[in-house]
């Protein structure tokens, strides 16, 4: 590929000018032959500079050349004093002609300097270009504007400076300037306007002559594109959200295990007058011996998301882009709250309920008694509430239960209905998305897919469990080799999350039941 050395055109003779400009077409040529964009795109602001010396010099008055021999003729020295006045007078008067000469005549002497192929002619547009600067450049502020090439030199050099000392690294990219091109509306092709767009190409193009043609039959016109994508689901983490969160920034905390209301029942003795008179039962007080807490850890855990897009598709199609975004942080979501119920099991004493009338009076009679028991296990306030973390889809299965009810008239069982069951025992509940047992249940052909038999659950005092936040890191695009070889690039983010017990006791219930809309007074019971 022809190749050549960019110098200051200023500092050039008129033949090492020409010169340049010729290596500069070369250059050119074969980088269009190359497909290469960027050479060509470099090539072409090199062109403009070359042009613009070269127009400048032939507009400037031209000079002679004296040279004295001897000593000047007083009278030769006037005249000629006389003749630059008048000349100098005549550039003044025409000043005003030469500023309403129009960019494109000056782009027109330009383009006779050179003549190119007439396939390889650049293509004109009505777009500007501009450089601001990027984030965390010490000495210049995000978004300003760079005006030279030194100094985009200059910023990369500063934000190369800030990495002293610093390791590793594989593929991160990390913006120093960003290049933009602004075009009028007429030049910019909307997403969907198939009907605005073709008027804005037959503008600039001429494509269409007067003639008109004539349909044969059919509709004889291409099919609208939907650019729309349909979507669905949502990225919200509801069990996360009901535990109480604090910051990990050090990667994890280290806490002491609670003491248990039950290990001091040896603390407390009665003494009465008798026994103090006679002490035999006991012959002592009871006294119990304080001992250290065991220390405890919880680290957090990094929840990934990976995607690698294309760069044509991200340029063509950004609603599509955009699309698998939204999924990719779905999946995050479930996959993160998931992780937390997983850990939240894992420190939680497991227990069973069974089946008796139907999911709404089974489950709300099971939480009345777990929370009954709890309460008084620890000696709390029967206005203490706690906090139980269940299946959405057993709010709705809570509904159709009551609908199966006798009388059989009450149709509408609001959320908030339901929700009150829960506070009137004091409950606080929280309707996580992501139930196991739900997730596998892909609906098939034939008959609708059954309520689940059996449903996971968890009550606890407010605070027993933490979220702890590590902080979310956002690399945003990522490039390297072999992404660039292959025209894509990664959209990468992770979240460092944790879970730690700092509680005393938590609870899993396994609750087996189903929709029968039975009550006590329909179903006949046993002693």
């Amino acid at each position: 590929m022809a190749t050549y050395e960019m110098k200051d055109p200023t500092g050039l003779t008129d033949d090492e000018l020409g010169s340049l400009e010729e290596a500069i077409v070369a250059a050119f040529t074969a980088a269009d032959e190359a497909d290469d964009l960027d050479a060509m795109s470099a090539a072409a602001d090199d062109l403009d500079a070359v042009r613009a010396e070269k127009t400048g010099r032939e507009s400037a008055p031209a000079t002679e050349e004296v040279i004295a021999s001897g000593d000047p003729d007083p009278d030769e020295l006037e005249a000629e004093a006389e003749a630059l006045e008048a000349e100098a007078e005549a550039v003044e008067d025409e000043k005003d002609d030469e500023e309403a000469v129009t960019a494109s005549a000056n782009n027109e002497a330009k383009e006779a300097a050179v003549e190119l192929p007439e396939d390889r002619q650049p293509v004109k547009t009505a777009s500007t270009v501009t450089i601001t600067a990027g984030a965390d450049i010490p000495g210049m502020q995000h978004g300003n504007k760079l005006t030279s090439a030194m100094e985009v030199a200059e910023a990369f050099v500063s934000r190369l400076g800030t990495f002293r000392g610093v390791r590793g690294g594989d593929g991160e990219q990390l913006i120093v300037a960003t290049v933009a091109s602004a075009a009028p509306a007429e030049r910019t092709l909307d997403p969907g306007d198939i009907d605005g767009n073709r008027a804005k190409i037959e503008a600039v193009t001429s494509l269409h002559g007067p003639q008109g043609i004539v349909a044969s039959g059919g509709f004889c016109a291409p099919l609208e594109v939907n650019y729309d994508i349909f979507g669905l689901g949502v990225a919200d983490r509801p069990v996360r959200d009901a535990l109480a969160g604090f910051q990990a920034t050090r990667g994890g905390i280290r806490y002491t295990q609670p003491p248990v209301l039950a290990d001091f029942a040896a603390a407390v003795g009665i003494w009465t007058a008798a026994n103090d008179a006679n002490p035999t039962a006991p012959t002592t007080k009871p006294c119990l011996k304080i001992a250290c807490s065991p220390e405890q850890t919880a680290t957090v855990d990094a929840v990934t998301v990976c995607l690698e897009i294309g760069n044509l598709m991200a340029r063509a199609y950004p609603e599509l882009v955009s699309r698998n975004n939204d999924l990719a942080m779905i999946q995050h979501a479930r996959i993160a709250d998931l992780q937390l119920l997983s850990k939240i099991s894992a420190l939680s004493t497991k227990v069973t309920s069974g089946f008796k009338l139907g999911v709404a009076r089974d489950f709300l009679e099971a939480v009345g008694r777990a929370a009954t028991a709890y309460r008084a296990r620890h000696r709390m306030g029967n206005d203490v509430p706690l906090r139980a973390i269940v299946p959405s889809w057993v709010r709705d299965a809570i509904r159709e239960d009551l609908t199966w009810s006798l009388p059989g008239d009450q149709l509408e069982w609001a959320d908030s209905v339901i929700d009150g069951f829960l506070r009137a025992r004091k409950v606080n509940v929280s309707w996580h998305l992501d139930d196991a047992s739900v997730l596998t249940g892909a609906q098939a052909a034939g008959a609708l897919n059954a309520w689940p038999a059996s449903f996971k659950w968890n009550i606890f005092a407010e605070g027993t469990f933490l979220f702890l936040d590590g902080g979310t890191l956002d690399l945003g695009i990522v490039r390297d080799g072999a992404l660039v070889s292959t025209n894509d690039y990664k959209m990468f983010v992770e979240t460092f999350e944790g879970l730690a017990k700092i509680g005393i006791e938590g609870i899993e219930v396994t609750t087996t039941t189903k929709i029968a809309g039975a009550t006590a007074a329909t179903v006949a019971t046993t002693a």
